[in-house]
């Protein structure tokens, strides 16, 4: 493999099924330069190792857009971003897609019963053609990303899980809208609202539980502080995290979290080591003991030499073990 090769991580947006995983795999390892590309339909993440010579993150991105997907460089700070925007978007459809379907389902049952209590003809088509527009917007603006994702499939030449979805609904409402007009017995465009709803309701429980997946990763990344503390000739400083080096000399106040593995020169604590290790109780260390990157300093001040850096340490392996559990394929 390359000496330029590296690895990066990036969050997909629109992947629907298994059959969407396969598909920008494939797209990713045709492009020059990619060695690997493995994806997580759980958690929708893509670890891709490539070439930097040859290609660069901006042109995985555009490879997995030209798909009709979207897609995010992995960054731990601002992913959240975006897939927030995506979840709150989701959320207000298929709460809209709930009150459309409830009223329309309460529009049929009254349907349904007036047929035999003898309804008039005016109510009746009266009650037909509200139920009808209220199933409009569920089946156009609720249903938007059905329509997105059966149109770009349908570019590319391909049946996605979306088309047989729009399929389904607008034939619903299609037939729906013929039957009202012709004063039908029977109409389905409750049907095609209640499809929106309980598909958009399915996505939603989803997109919630691959949040909880990887929430252990995100809580991982976060253990580690953004700054440390170095004693030099100088004395006493703070400088960013990456900037620590093996050997550095780290003052690690009471209540802060160590910002890389190392061995304790001076003092005495115990260490809140839980998220790393899955112990409550703390830990004590004592000068010559080993400290992990991540763990919480609970009692008194201690001096530590660095024995490895933020991205070589404990904290960074768990991590990338975590990371590319959840990428691998069972």
């Amino acid at each position: 493999m390359s000496e330029t090769a590296i690895e990066t991580g990036l969050f997909l947006d629109g992947l629907r099924c298994a059959g969407c995983v396969n598909r920008v795999e494939r797209a990713l390892l045709a492009l020059p330069g990619v060695h690997e590309a493995q994806i997580n339909y759980t958690t929708h993440r893509a670890r891709v190792r490539f070439d930097a010579a040859r290609t660069s993150a901006a042109g995985l991105v555009d490879c997995v857009a030209g798909l009709g997907y979207e897609a995010t460089p992995y960054d731990p700070t601002a992913l959240d971003r975006p897939a927030e925007r995506s979840a709150r978007d989701a959320l207000v459809r298929v709460l809209v897609a709930a009150f459309l379907a409830g009223n329309v389902m309460w529009l049929a049952v009254a349907l349904y019963i007036g047929a035999f209590e003898g309804i008039d003809e005016t109510t009746r088509s009266g009650l037909r053609w509200v139920a009808t527009a209220l199933s409009l917007p569920a089946v156009t603006w609720c249903a938007a990303p059905f329509w997105r994702g059966a149109f770009a499939g349908l570019r590319r030449r391909e049946i996605t899980i979306d088309v047989p979805v729009v399929l389904g609904l607008s034939v619903a409402f299609g037939v729906g809208i013929v039957a009202t007009a012709t004063n039908a017995d029977h109409v389905y465009v409750d049907s095609a609202a209640m499809i929106v709803f309980l598909i958009l309701l399915g996505r939603t429980l989803e997109r919630r539980a691959r949040a909880r997946t990887s929430e252990s990763v995100e809580r991982l990344s976060r253990l580690a502080p953004k700054t440390a503390w170095r004693r030099g000739a100088a004395g006493l400083e703070e400088i960013p995290l990456d900037q620590v080096a093996v050997g550095d000399r780290l003052v690690i106040p009471p209540g802060e979290a160590v910002p890389a593995d190392g061995r304790i020169l001076v003092g005495a604590s115990e260490f809140d080591e839980s998220l790393l290790s899955g112990e409550s109780v703390p830990v004590a260390r004592q000068p010559g003991d080993v400290v992990a990157g991540g763990s919480r300093n609970l009692l008194s001040e201690v001096t530590v030499s660095v024995t490895a850096t933020a991205r070589e340490g404990t904290l960074a392996k768990l991590q990338a073990l975590l990371e590319r559990a959840q990428t691998e394929k069972p």
